[in-house]
């Protein structure tokens, strides 16, 4: 008849329908979700429940009343459901059909059925090429005969297209825990090398930072030994000229003496004699020699000064620790540095304006402690003669004592000061902000490293642009020293 042909169309069109929809479907819990609302509705039943065969793991991951939830439970430790139906269908994989409970004698046993008393239950296979993938459970409370033979044959075509679509997600599913596992595994290894690479790379700067400490400790060594040589050398020859000022001194003032008595004694003169005192200017040279003794007498005490500073800054008879007057340390850098500080054609003089405290010995690496003095103040003399300042060059040198523990040494120039990017790099190794040919970025590096690790103490720069630039270096007094800088 016309009726059954357009009915037989209308659930034609639906299996069409229903079919397209689960095949789009590649992500499982939603191809679930999905397939059980299609499959409830064309059964006309108000409880479902999908158990899948998970590698004979047999499990329940949606069940649907008024809603569907996802929840996966293990079938066996699952009570609310007919045991006997789905065990009869496990095993003979053929579908069963209960239309009329009060009729049921073969599960008529079930604790289930017994309970809820349900008036339709349809429980039906899904096998894709010979593999139980699932099996389908409907229920109808309200109805006998619910699952009619027609209802039946779509649900098998739909279970028949739900098998292929549940696999494909399954493989889908597999596939993307694979790409999961190895991105994963990518990333692990990623940063595995890049640890690894930041570990070398950390390796490669400290070999660099101790192949730049044992040179640059060399270099001072040699200045050391070339300074403390040199010392020697003048010393000897000055401490003679010095004696020897001292006897000329008293001789020619002998002599003076004498020839003042032969002056006042003498009642005849030689017209020679008066020609050459008068020639000579007797007195002028008398008073001119006082002079010159006095200006050389003045020089060699300074040479010996200088002496004295050289061999006081090279140390080379202290090469453990021992306890020194800071202040001795600056004032032997500043001599040294004597003749940056003096005015020339591209700079006025820089004026030195020293606020020195009251400290004790400090128990410190002489020699190396006079390596940071001299780089710091050489690094303010320059930041005040490469560029012009409006003001007068100054630097001031200020010590303190805090809390009885720490020495502070502050040296502060009126320069044109650094930008905060500069002032943090300044410790870096090779990094510089002074015109090529003009420094190699280790002096400051060094210092650092003198300074934190064989001292325990700390060195640190504030600067402003325009605002001039500060060092303070904070050292214990006793020392909190962690081991010098190897010499070989």
């Amino acid at each position: 008849s016309i009726t059954s042909k357009t009915s037989k169309n209308i659930d034609f069109y639906t299996i069409i329908k229903a079919s397209q929809t689960i095949s789009e479907e590649v992500k499982l819990n939603s191809l679930l979700e999905k397939l059980m609302h299609i499959l409830m509705e064309n059964a006309g039943a108000n409880k479902g429940t999908l158990v899948l065969n998970n590698s004979g793991n047999w499990e329940i991951p949606i069940q649907c009343l008024s809603n569907c939830g996802s929840c996966i439970t293990s079938l066996d430790q699952t009570k609310d459901l007919p045991h006997t139906v789905i065990n009869t269908v496990k095993q003979t994989q053929q579908t069963v059909l209960i239309n009329e409970l009060e009729k049921e004698t073969t599960f008529a046993g079930d604790p289930y059925l017994i309970e809820h008393q349900p008036k339709s239950l349809l429980c039906i296979p899904m096998i894709e090429q010979g593999k139980f993938i699932a099996l389908l459970l409907l229920e109808n409370n309200l109805a006998t005969g619910a699952f009619t033979p027609e209802r039946v044959k779509v649900l098998q075509l739909l279970m028949t297209q739900a098998a292929i679509s549940i696999e494909n997600a399954r493989l889908y599913q597999d596939l993307e825990g694979y790409n999961y596992n190895l991105e994963v595994q990518v990333k692990q290894r990623t940063q595995a090398l890049q640890d690894k690479n930041q570990d070398l790379q950390q390796t490669l700067l400290q070999l660099q930072q101790t192949q730049t400490q044992l040179i640059q400790t060399e270099k001072m060594s040699a200045l050391g030994q070339m300074v403390g040589g040199i010392a020697h050398e003048i010393n000897n020859p000055i401490t003679f000229i010095s004696s020897n000022i001292t006897h000329a001194r008293e001789y020619f003032h002998d002599l003076l003496e004498l020839l003042d008595l032969y002056r006042q004694n003498s009642s005849d003169s030689s017209s020679a004699i008066e020609e050459k005192l008068e020639e000579l200017d007797l007195d002028f040279l008398c008073d001119d020699l006082k002079k010159l003794f006095d200006s050389m007498q003045t020089g060699s005490d300074r040479i010996s000064k200088i002496v004295l500073g050289l061999r006081n800054f090279s140390r080379l008879d202290e090469s453990g620790l021992k306890k020194v007057n800071i202040h001795e340390g600056l004032e032997n850098s500043l001599m040294i540095l004597q003749h940056r500080l003096k005015a020339n054609h591209s700079h006025p003089e820089i004026a030195i304006v020293k606020n020195y405290g009251k400290l004790p010995p400090l128990n410190c690496w002489a020699s190396q402690l006079n390596q940071v003095f001299m780089h710091i103040l050489s690094n303010a003399i320059d930041a005040l003669t490469i560029s012009e300042i409006e003001s007068c060059p100054e630097i001031r040198i200020t010590t303190e004592l805090l809390d009885a523990q720490t020495a502070i040494i502050h040296i502060i120039d009126n320069g044109i000061g650094m930008s905060d990017s500069v002032c943090q790099r300044v410790f870096e190794p090779f990094f510089t902000a002074k015109p090529i040919g003009l420094g190699t970025g280790l002096g400051l590096f060094i210092s650092y490293q003198i300074i934190t690790q064989q001292h325990g103490g700390q060195l640190k720069c504030i600067s402003q642009p325009g605002q001039g630039t500060e060092f303070i270096i904070e050292i214990p007094i006793e020392g909190s020293v962690i081991q010098e800088v190897s010499r070989s």
